[in-house]
């Protein structure tokens, strides 16, 4: 499982496993000087794991690192509270909070686009974070 910091750059990058490859170019060129013309052929690519007949395609990355707890513990004000959230899918996740050892509440948060939905975590979790919330294993 990816750390806080990992799940943060993969947000922040929008990085994906499951963007597929452009497919290489196999036809052969030919490339002219002044003095000769040479044909390059093509070099043959090794097929992409994801291309393979009966492959496993690689989860994005948003089902990567949910779901994922922070806590916020202060015993003199006797707050014992949780918040986690988990991607429902890339545009949907669900929050969930409240006193540890309940059930707590949960609602399912839509968003237009993936970037809005990854702005407004990335947003709450610096927002939790600043309170005083740590994450939990």
């Amino acid at each position: 499982m990816p750390t806080l910091e990992e799940m943060r750059r993969m947000l922040r990058e929008g990085e994906f496993a499951d963007k597929p490859e452009k497919p290489k170019q196999d036809v052969p060129h030919e490339v002219t000087n002044a003095n000769s013309t040479v044909t390059i052929e093509p070099v043959k690519v090794p097929v992409p794991v994801e291309q393979m007949p009966g492959a496993a395609m690689p989860q994005p990355v948003h089902s990567r690192i949910s779901p994922r707890m922070f806590t916020h513990k202060d015993y003199r004000t006797n707050s014992n509270k949780f918040w986690t959230f988990e991607w429902v899918n890339s545009c949907d996740i669900k929050f969930r909070w409240g006193r540890i050892g309940t059930a707590g509440q949960s609602k399912v948060k839509r968003f237009d686009s993936h970037g809005a939905a990854r702005n407004h975590l990335l947003a709450k979790i610096d927002e939790k974070l600043n309170k005083g919330y740590k994450e939990s294993k």
